[in-house]
């Protein structure tokens, strides 16, 4: 599978070897990672911020530069949630529910669960469809 490594504003500056550890990771167990060089931030740092408008911006750029890939791995749950459940709901109160639905259909393929795929209990496709954006601990995927 080919898949989207989504690094993190604040991950790369302060964990920078857990991006490292992703793409290790993802491509021992056969994936093809790829590093779209017009990533920047979803968003939640200025939505958390109260800026609003500008973290919906943000979350555009995020879906303009991640909407064509198949699945989306990014080291920070936070950031998932952000893509997954926040991103949505800003862009119904901006009055754009066709970015909304753009921005629910590529949250289904944003996720922090490779330690599913680590345990052998699933592949990471199989994960990011049950995937609610948080971690499942190893060995605890369900099959």
């Amino acid at each position: 599978m080919r898949i989207a490594l989504f690094i993190t504003c604040v991950g790369d500056t302060l964990f920078p070897e857990a991006g490292r550890a992703t793409v290790e990771v993802l491509e021992r167990l056969g994936h093809e990672v790829v590093f779209p060089r017009g990533q920047t931030c979803c968003g939640q740092l200025h939505v958390n911020s109260g800026y609003r408008a500008e973290g919906l911006a943000l979350a555009r750029r995020f879906a303009r530069v991640f909407g064509g890939f198949e699945a989306v791995v990014a080291p920070s749950s936070s950031c998932v949630g952000n893509v997954r459940e926040v991103v949505p709901q800003l862009a119904r109160e901006a009055g754009d529910d066709a970015f909304a639905a753009e921005a629910e259909d590529l949250g289904t393929r944003v996720s922090q669960e490779i330690t599913a795929a680590i345990s052998g209990q699933e592949t990471v496709a199989q994960a990011l469809s049950k995937s609610q954006g948080y971690a499942v601990p190893v060995g605890q995927a369900q099959p």
